[in-house]
């Protein structure tokens, strides 16, 4: 699976982050351990492998 992120210099600035790499480490940490679901499983229990692609728009 490819996770696909499209970000603006705006939007990085508004979530705190000071470059992409800062955002997808991120990014990568809240698919793997922040996202549960009803019995508490994190992304990294249900998920299949993914490839995440972050690119900042100008």
């Amino acid at each position: 699976m490819k996770v696909t992120v499209e970000v603006t210099p705006h939007e990085l600035e508004e979530m705190g982050f000071d470059d992409v790499g800062e955002f997808k480490g991120h990014l990568r940490h809240q698919l793997d351990n922040g996202v549960a679901n009803d019995d508490g499983e994190s992304g990294q229990d249900w998920m299949v492998h993914y490839e995440l692609d972050v690119t900042l728009l100008s």
